[in-house]
């Protein structure tokens, strides 16, 4: 492994190295740049071949020793699929004509003190000649016992927590393009009637696993829709009271669903 640049910036070394409980993790900024791995694999035959360009993160507001504010940047992650041998993986992406796997991606979030809430305010991978993925996620009843240093504490915290909003939009035709093409060659088929018949089967796959409800099918239509035209997938959820780890536990999907806010577009 080889790198061009590493910092470390705000490190409190006397409180990484303080006795007992008093020991605490403290760091406001990581970098990283010109990074470039060649390792063995150990589940296969091949190598671990990999470059990042840039990786940065920070890290602020600490509770209990942990950073109740971060966000990490990944610029430019390119792996090499053909150094990997027989290894499943990568004979799938390279069957479908990927040489490397070129991506960038961010991870933000912040806990409110007063509000109780986190948010996960952005989770994104782009993909080159695949497409994009973009998450967020609120979630409510986040009080400080989350962060205690007891697991007992703070699992107990986690299980009160509710989420009351999730919303994912995908980007881009280039993966599903190419599956399609690829299925169409081995099957002696037509790109575009697999591509209407797994759009169809898709969205009813979606609806009936979700009760078949109106918003059920507000949301399998929007997938077959971006399926037969992939550009831009919009699916939010909202809870204004939250849905909590009970409700997860006890209701079917389709109940728990009727409870929510649903948007759903595709175009």
């Amino acid at each position: 492994v080889a790198l061009r640049h590493l910092a470390l910036r705000g490190l409190d070394f006397n409180a990484l190295l303080a006795p007992g409980e008093a020991r605490t993790w403290r760091l406001d900024r990581a970098e990283a740049e010109g990074v470039v791995a060649d390792l063995p694999d150990t589940g296969a035959d091949g190598r671990v071949k990999f470059e990042i360009g840039a990786l940065g993160a920070d890290f602020a507001n600490y509770r209990e020793g942990v950073a109740t504010k971060f966000a990490v940047r990944l610029n430019r992650l390119k792996a090499d699929l053909a150094a990997r041998g027989e290894s499943p993986a990568a004979h799938f992406f390279m069957a479908l004509g990927y040489r490397d796997i070129s991506l960038s991606g961010e991870l933000a979030g912040v806990w409110r003190e007063e509000a109780r809430a986190f948010e996960i305010e952005r989770a994104r991978v782009d993909a080159k000649d695949m497409g994009a993925v973009t998450l967020q996620a609120s979630f409510g009843n986040v009080g400080v016992s989350v962060f205690s240093p007891s697991p007992i504490v703070s699992r107990a915290a986690m299980l009160t927590a509710t989420v009351t909003r999730l919303e994912a939009t995908v980007e881009g035709s280039g993966l599903i393009d190419r599956m399609l093409a690829e299925e169409a060659r081995s099957s002696g088929g037509d790109v575009a009637r697999l591509r209407a018949d797994y759009a169809r089967d898709a969205g009813a796959a979606i609806t009936a696993s979700l009760e078949d409800s109106e918003k059920a099918r507000r949301i399998g239509e929007a997938v077959t829709k971006f399926l037969n035209h992939p550009t831009r997938l919009r699916i939010k959820l909202t809870s204004p009271k939250g849905v909590g780890a009970v409700d997860l536990g006890l209701k079917r999907p389709g109940e728990i669903l009727n409870e929510l806010e649903v948007e759903a577009e595709a175009r």
